[in-house]
């Protein structure tokens, strides 16, 4: 057999294997076939965590050793970890919550916390826009009358409207400065 190829359990099919990326994932693929075939999801779900994960890793091992495909110890090793955290875990996610920093918490515990400190950054940013946005609605109601009197003593006073445009300006600049 060709060390390109991989053999998919029929010894007349192959399949051309384009790197080990690709050699790990197909292994993945029919290991992961292969233990949904011999596994029991009822059993599987009346464990512990700890105790689950154990028997879906002894079975892993036993489904390795009888597979003739060519892979080395860390990539077994690396499939048989992402095949667990796939049917007892959070699959993909799994990693991103290792609680490397806080043993002491469950997979859960972390989850909920993240899911906490996202909602706190989706909704926080909001409120604190709205408060700036009503403060500044404030200020400039409570600024406009005294800025339509300007407006109206220019005038009056025969300016033209540009001028009058770039008082208002330079006096609304100055009041916004001392309300904000």
């Amino acid at each position: 057999m060709n060390m390109d190829q991989l053999q998919t359990g029929n010894s007349d099919q192959s399949v051309p294997v384009k790197s080990q990326l690709d050699q790990e994932a197909l292994f993945k693929q029919q290991l992961h076939q292969r233990l949904l075939e011999v596994i029991d999801l009822t059993l599987i779900n009346t464990m512990g965590e700890d105790a689950a994960r154990e028997q879906v890793h002894l079975l892993c091992q036993q489904l390795i050793e009888e597979s003739t495909l060519p892979m080395n110890m860390l990539a077994r090793k690396r499939v048989v970890k992402q095949i667990e955290d796939e049917v007892l875990g959070l699959g993909p996610l799994e990693p991103l919550l290792a609680t490397r920093w806080f043993p002491d918490l469950s997979t859960t515990q972390v989850l909920l916390w993240v899911a906490g400190a996202s909602s706190i950054g989706l909704i926080l940013p909001n409120i604190i826009l709205d408060r700036q946005e009503q403060k500044r609605v404030r200020a400039l109601r409570n600024g406009f009358p005294d800025a339509l009197d300007l407006f109206v003593v220019c005038v009056e006073a025969g300016l033209g409207l540009d001028a009058t445009i770039l008082i208002e300006h330079d006096w609304l600049s100055l009041y916004a400065e001392r309300t904000t």
